[in-house]
Formats: C-alpha cells, sequence, structure tokens
C-alpha cells in the first residue's frame, strides 16, 4: 500500500513492474488495482506451478487480465504471470526477454523465502505441513538470505550492460523478516556495485522493520 502512495503514475507517464516470488500475486494485484487505468503493468514470477496457477485465478477474480507469453493488445491494466526460477542460469536472459514492451522495470518488488532453518524447525507443525517450504525458507543453511543475494546479483549485473532490466532510478521494495534489515541493507548496496542511491527501512504496523526499499542511481 505504502509503494502504491510513493509513486503517482499515468496513462502518459506508466511504470513497468516485477514483482518476484509473486505467491498469490498479492503485490502486483493491489498496485495494478490501485493504480489509474492504463499506467501500470505487472510481470509476476515465481518458482511454484501452483502459486502461478493461484495467482492468474486471482488476476481473473479482479479482474486484471493475465497473459503467459503474449503482450495484451487491449488497453488497461494487466499483470503477466509466469513460472520460472529466479536461481536458473538463464534467469537474465528471460527477464530480459520478458520486459513489457521490451523496456527496463521502472519498479521491483519481492517478498521471498527468508526464514532461516533453525527458525523454520521452530514453526508450528500446522505451519510447516501446509505451506510450500519453498514459499518460506530461506536457505537450507545460514542466515537465510540466499534469495537477497540473488536478487542483488541481478541488480548488479546492469552496471556493465546497455540492455538493461531494471530502469535507471528504479524503485526496490523488498519484504523481509524481523531483525533481517540492516543485513539486507548492507547486501544490496554492497553487492550492486554502486547502482544504488539510497535505501531506508520501513516499519510494519507494530514498529518493526519488515521492508526495505532502495532507489537506484539515475545515472
Amino acid at each position: 500500500m505504502r509503494v502504491s502512495k510513493l509513486i503517482s503514475p499515468t496513462k502518459e507517464n506508466s511504470v513497468t513492474i516485477l514483482d518476484l516470488c509473486t505467491g498469490t500475486g498479492c503485490i502486483p494485484l493491489l498496485l495494478t488495482h490501485l493504480w489509474p487505468v492504463n499506467s501500470a503493468r505487472a510481470l509476476a514470477i515465481d518458482v511454484s506451478r501452483d502459486a502461478v496457477l493461484l495467482a492468474q485465478e486471482n488476476a481473473h477474480n479482479h479482474r486484471l487480465s493475465y497473459y503467459g507469453d503474449v503482450d495484451p493488445l487491449q488497453e488497461g491494466n494487466y499483470i503477466r504471470i509466469i513460472q520460472q526460477d529466479i536461481f536458473s542460469p538463464t534467469f537474465r536472459s528471460f527477464l530480459l526477454e520478458k520486459r513489457i514492451e521490451g523496456k527496463p522495470f521502472d519498479i521491483l518488488t519481492c517478498n521471498p523465502p527468508y526464514i532461516p532453518r533453525k527458525e523454520y524447525e521452530r514453526l508450528s507443525p500446522s505451519v510447516r505441513e501446509f505451506e510450500d517450504r519453498r514459499a518460506l525458507l530461506g536457505e537450507e543453511d545460514g542466515d537465510g538470505l540466499t534469495f537477497y543475494r540473488k536478487l542483488a546479483n541481478i541488480i548488479a549485473e546492469d552496471r556493465d550492460s546497455d540492455d538493461r532490466i531494471f530502469a535507471r532510478g528504479a524503485l526496490v521494495a523488498l519484504e523481509h523478516g524481523e531483525g533481517q534489515s540492516s543485513s539486507i541493507r548492507t547486501i544490496m548496496e554492497t553487492r550492486t556495485r554502486g547502482l544504488v542511491k539510497r535505501s531506508e527501512a520501513w516499519l510494519d504496523q507494530w514498529g518493526k522493520e519488515r521492508t526495505v526499499v532502495l532507489r537506484l542511481n539515475e545515472k
């Protein structure tokens, strides 16, 4: 919701959104629903086929048309929802191919798996047995920040390329677990090799840092 108030796209100045680890598709659904008609288009990606099908169903129910491998012809905000693994060695090529209208993305949103293995083992059985572990577990061992390192590397690859995935000055919003904000900001600022102009942490309704927000350099 806060991202929707930070940016005010219009038909004349529209934006494109890349949402990774989309799950139910709630983030791009909300943004494309709240912003004016013809002002926002999104590409949503998840590794889980079940998640992709659910996100497509949600898009259909909210009258935000979804498409697989073709660009829509009619006007209006829309979401394309596709299955893909961000750890695939061909993921950058995939993103370049699937860019909306061939243009770099103005916004990156992501709520990736971030729970460390030790914390995952302490979750109640009702959560572990119901939720897909790929949607929760940040990695088998370590601090649970593997996805953020991968995201930073994806952004960093734009530095030495004329064919960019992200627009200059793009907004990046990454949700995370409690106590992870400082580490994620460090990861993003150091691994992107100077592409981050500034970063900040957003608080949730209980005053906990739960989202890292970055602005990429405009140069």
